[in-house]
């Protein structure tokens, strides 16, 4: 049952990728300081290609509101932090577990960090 009227992915894979997605296009609006952390968030750093290149279309990354990707974002990095916790709730063994706990913990900082970046002044 989806949470507040929203569609949600029907997959967790299918979240992170558009939240990846979320945090590339974020990272185009920012100062390359700012771009660099946004990208190193989780704890494998994004390619360098990914965050670079904003010279291709003008309007593809100035012209667009930073704060509806801002608020994308956090709001599709705490549903994987909730996918990730129900599985570790459902989990039918110790393995998938502690698999799923180690997902959670790691989405749970990428949401802490997103949120930190996203309530710091542009």
């Amino acid at each position: 049952m989806p949470n507040h009227g929203q569609r949600e992915p029907a997959s967790a894979a299918l979240l992170e990728s558009l939240l990846l997605k979320d945090m590339m296009a974020w990272s185009q609006r920012l100062d390359p300081i700012r771009r660099e952390l946004l990208l190193t968030v989780d704890a494998t750093p994004l390619p360098p290609t990914f965050g670079a290149s904003t010279d291709r279309d003008g309007t593809d990354a100035g012209d667009l509101d930073i704060e509806p990707l801002r608020q994308r974002a956090l709001r599709r990095a705490e549903q994987l932090s909730n996918i990730y916790l129900d599985d570790a709730d459902r989990a039918v063994d110790q393995d998938t577990m502690e698999f799923s706990q180690k997902l959670a913990e790691r989405s749970i900082r990428r949401l802490a960090s997103l949120r930190h970046l996203a309530a710091e002044p542009l």
